[in-house]
């Protein structure tokens, strides 16, 4: 039983990252990266949750620039 669902896991992933054009490598640091920013993002959002005059436009502004990021890589044709 768990090895069956540890190769339909395998094999979900596989498809996954055949979909998103990306080694396995790739698809972690992009990943991991994604984690850091994201992370990063929570700490301003909190300061400025308690500080309102810190940070006030810096999410905005990074949230525009992954968005320009991801549709960049989505134009360039990679995932």
């Amino acid at each position: 039983m768990y090895l069956q669902m540890f190769y339909s896991k395998i094999k979900f992933m596989s498809s996954h990252l055949k979909d998103a054009q990306m080694s396995y490598f790739d698809h972690a640091i992009r990943s991991l990266r994604f984690s850091a920013w994201s992370l990063c993002m929570f700490f301003i959002c909190f300061l400025h949750a308690i500080f309102p005059f810190l940070f006030t436009d810096t999410f905005s502004n990074s949230i525009d620039a992954q968005f320009k990021n991801l549709e960049e890589e989505k134009n360039n044709g990679k995932n």
